[in-house]
C-alpha cells in the first residue's frame, strides 16, 4: 500500500470517527464520485471531500486542493457544485479543519497558520483555530 493511500485512509478514519461522535450518519459512495463521504445531520446531506495535510513549514500547514483526473492525470480544483465542504485531518496537531467553498473554490491550495507569523502580518492570514471542526 502506498504511503499516500495510507495517509488518506488515516484521514478518512479520523474524520468518520469525529463525525459519528458529533451525531452524523456517515455514508460512502459505492461508485466513483467527486466526494469521499456524505455527512447526514438529519436535515442536510453534505458532500464531503477528505484531505490529509502534513506539510507543516514555518508554523503553517499547506492544504492541497488539487486532484488528479483519472483519464489524463491533469490536476483540477474543486467547485461548490461538486462538494459542499472539505474536511482536512492535520496529524501534527490531531485536528480537523472545515474548509467551506469560499476558501476552496478554484484554489490550488491554502495555508493554515498554527501560530501568528513572526513579522506580525495580519492581512490574508487564515488561522487553523478559526476553521477547526
Amino acid at each position: 500500500m502506498y504511503i499516500t493511500h495510507k495517509k488518506g485512509e488515516i484521514a478518512h478514519l479520523q474524520i468518520q470517527m469525529e463525525a459519528v461522535q458529533r451525531g452524523f450518519i456517515v455514508s460512502k459512495p459505492t461508485t466513483e464520485a467527486r466526494y469521499d463521504l456524505i455527512l447526514d445531520n438529519g436535515t442536510k446531506l453534505l458532500k464531503t471531500q477528505v484531505k490529509y495535510a502534513s506539510d507543516l513549514r514555518n508554523n503553517a500547514v499547506r492544504v492541497d486542493f488539487r486532484r488528479e483526473t483519472r483519464n489524463n492525470g491533469n490536476k483540477k480544483t474543486y467547485h461548490r457544485k461538486e462538494i459542499d465542504i472539505i474536511l482536512v485531518y492535520i496529524p501534527q496537531v490531531n485536528k480537523i479543519a472545515l474548509i467551506n467553498p469560499d476558501l476552496f473554490e478554484e484554489r490550488q491550495c491554502l495555508h493554515l497558520r498554527i501560530v501568528p507569523p513572526k513579522n506580525n502580518q495580519k492581512k490574508d492570514i487564515l488561522y487553523l483555530k478559526d476553521v477547526i471542526w
